[in-house]
């Protein structure tokens, strides 16, 4: 997939002030993934990586659950580090750094406890250096844990455009992590978000930065 990462940062640096009250769906996927976390890993870590921060949504509610002693959160938009410090100052944390870029391109850090990431993988091209660079930064005992959206989504609106992002499938995606890390869990969810009208589907999809293609 060709995706232009310079329009994915503009769209959502537009959409700072507005994401957090549209992010519906985000949302409700961050309270998944933590059940998931608390189903599977531990309770308590010395180092976590969040690719793909955003707003900070995932990140503050890591920082409430879970005892971190230091916390690396990655995101393409650097105005994102203000807006993240602003949400975690009520958070009890032992450390908090900010790791601007890509993550297909930057260096990830080392010996994470656990790595996750919420709603970001279908804005990545090339999947298997990711994951590989994810296998390398997480301890012998390590987890990592996200969502990506499949190739449903949005499907309304790219038969009726003919254009938007290419969603891999839910297999697709299970085989190339299968191909560097142990997969202890997968599940592929359907909801649907419900709107009055075309024009409100456009605007939710720009509120929440996700109109970038």
């Amino acid at each position: 997939m060709n995706i232009n990462k310079e329009q994915i940062r503009r769209s959502f640096k537009k959409s700072i002030g507005t994401y957090d009250e549209h992010a519906i769906m985000q949302r409700e996927i961050c309270c998944r993934l933590l059940d998931l976390i608390d189903a599977y890993a531990k309770c308590t870590y010395d180092k976590v990586f969040e690719i793909g921060c955003g707003t900070g949504i995932l990140s503050k509610m890591l920082a409430e659950d879970f005892g971190i002693q230091e916390l690396v959160l990655n995101d393409i938009v650097p105005e994102m580090e203000e807006r993240v410090s602003d949400a975690l100052k009520s958070v009890e944390l032992g450390s908090f750094s900010f790791l601007m870029g890509d993550a297909e391109n930057i260096e990830m850090p080392k010996d994470c406890d656990l790595i996750v990431s919420a709603s970001v993988f279908q804005w990545f091209e090339n999947l298997t250096p990711i994951f590989e660079k994810i296998k390398a930064s997480l301890t012998n005992k390590g987890y990592f844990i996200y969502n990506s959206y499949g190739a449903n989504n949005f499907k309304e609106i790219r038969e009726i455009t003919g254009g938007g992002l290419e969603y891999r499938s839910f297999e697709n995606m299970k085989e190339l992590l299968c191909e560097h890390l142990t997969l202890k869990h997968s599940e592929n969810v359907e909801k649907r978000l419900y709107f009055e009208s075309p024009i409100d589907v456009l605007k939710h999809l720009r509120l929440t930065g996700v109109n970038a293609t």
